[in-house]
């Protein structure tokens, strides 16, 4: 009778183990699926459920950042003044949806949902964040075109398309009050990514001897082309009124790759120091800093002076970054992945 009972305590304890080791498992996985909102400015730390934060972006009144909780992709709003959060748009598309190009300011937010790198859809929206209306951007007959790049400033949106007919790329300008939309920029080349500073859209092509870097001016509506010969521009923005871009040169035995200035006035090219190569991000911070980013993981600023000087700075631990003037808002690599919001003083 005595063994009996040992083995039944015996059992027992084996069973109560087991669940707590389940139950530890269980929270250790729950904690791995939170991800983490980090408001600096009001010292608020926000848990979100699943994995958040690949599209992202912020404004002095609110972040917005998608979640895909319960497989479902959504985009989501928190509210720094009252610490509120709130979904204010749930995909449309049935399997493989992708919410994409999340871009704030002010006035208003714009993203693209789509589906997976296959799509058949691709569908632009906007919300106005005095009203918080959601309003779907592209006519029926474009939804099968795929949208690249797509770009906010002010009330007008830009983005790339293929026009099957014409067999080329064209870079659109959407004005989100009026909602008329033109053609501002065409090629059959190869193009890079396009790029939004300062009010300016700036995109790259690249033919077979020569990049060109088209700049265009939303607020009035001009166009300016720089022809750079002998290099492949691969990507491309502007820092005041000058260029900066990475280039490849190649000679009968080297390929080199370099971060360039280039001042379109006195033509001068003031060059990066020769370790910044292989550049997968560049983003423009206040007061002509760049934030150059090689590996991932983070990201080196350079301060650029009036004479055109380059300085290294401190580097910035984040896996995206995203400036609006002084306004910081980034993601750290993480198993959970977090999302900072500061003010830098």
């Amino acid at each position: 009778m005595k063994r009996i009972m040992m083995v039944a305590t015996a059992l027992t304890l084996a069973t109560v183990l087991t669940s707590q080791t389940v139950d530890a498992e269980e929270t250790k996985r729950k904690a791995h699926s939170l991800s983490q909102l980090i408001d600096q400015d009001y010292g608020k730390k926000i848990n979100i459920k699943e994995k958040s934060f690949y599209e992202f972006d912020s404004t002095k009144k609110g972040v917005y950042f998608t979640n895909n909780e319960d497989a479902k992709d959504r985009l989501l709003e928190y509210n720094r003044q009252t610490h509120k959060l709130r979904t204010i748009y749930t995909t449309k598309v049935k399997d493989d949806s992708l919410i994409k190009d999340v871009s704030a300011n002010e006035k208003w937010v714009t993203w693209v949902d789509t589906g997976d790198e296959v799509e058949e859809t691709s569908v632009i929206y906007a919300m106005n964040t005095a009203t918080h209306q959601v309003k779907l951007l592209t006519p029926k007959a474009q939804r099968k075109n795929y949208k690249h790049d797509l770009v906010l400033s002010g009330h007008y949106i830009a983005y790339q398309t293929y026009n099957q007919h014409a067999h080329q790329f064209e870079v659109i300008l959407q004005d989100l009050i009026s909602q008329k939309r033109k053609v501002i920029m065409a090629s059959k080349d190869y193009r890079s990514q396009l790029r939004v500073q300062d009010g300016k859209l700036i995109l790259n092509v690249i033919s077979r001897h020569h990049s060109k870097i088209h700049v265009y001016s939303i607020n009035n509506h001009q166009l300016k082309t720089y022809r750079l010969p002998n290099v492949r521009v691969h990507e491309a923005t502007m820092v005041g009124k000058k260029l900066l871009y990475v280039a490849t040169t190649t000679s009968d035995t080297t390929e080199t790759q370099r971060v360039m200035l280039y001042n379109p006035q006195s033509k001068s090219v003031v060059k990066f120091p020769k370790k910044m190569n292989m550049i997968s991000s560049i983003v423009v911070g206040p007061k002509n800093q760049v934030y150059l980013q090689r590996n991932h993981g983070f990201y080196t600023p350079f301060a650029i002076s009036a004479s055109g000087q380059i300085s290294e700075k401190t580097p910035l631990m984040a896996e995206q970054l995203k400036i609006h003037n002084r306004l910081y808002v980034y993601r750290k690599a993480s198993a959970s992945g977090s999302l900072t919001v500061m003010t830098k003083r």
